[in-house]
């Protein structure tokens, strides 16, 4: 039960994280160019996304395989690539996250909860 308890209050941070980008997004009404010349915007989604995937380590390993249809591993990879290959991240694999994946992650977040 205790781990049912804390997989759900991660799986509620995650959410929080995907609704910021989202949120980013359509305020600033993100388009990919605006995306790859703004610092900032780069920045602020960097840190959500970093959190996020950093988040999803801290999900048991039964949770995890329980929702395959979660991308763990390409989660993982992004978040190494953010905490130990920053100069390496492909803007326009981090736009595409943005613009195709984040919303279906969240979707599948919260039909967990």
């Amino acid at each position: 039960m205790r781990h049912n308890n804390k997989n759900k209050v991660i799986v509620k941070k995650m959410i929080k994280y995907c609704d910021k980008i989202l949120e980013i997004k359509d305020k600033e009404n993100l388009t990919k160019e605006k995306y790859m010349h703004s610092d900032v915007i780069q920045l602020a989604i960097d840190m959500c996304i970093f959190q996020l995937t950093e988040l999803s380590l801290h999900l048991d390993d039964d949770f995890r395989i329980k929702h395959l249809d979660i991308p763990w591993a390409q989660i993982k990879g992004m978040r190494n690539i953010h905490a130990h290959e920053y100069d390496k991240i492909d803007r326009n694999i981090i736009w595409n996250t943005i613009d195709n994946d984040i919303k279906d992650l969240m979707n599948k977040l919260q039909k967990i909860l």
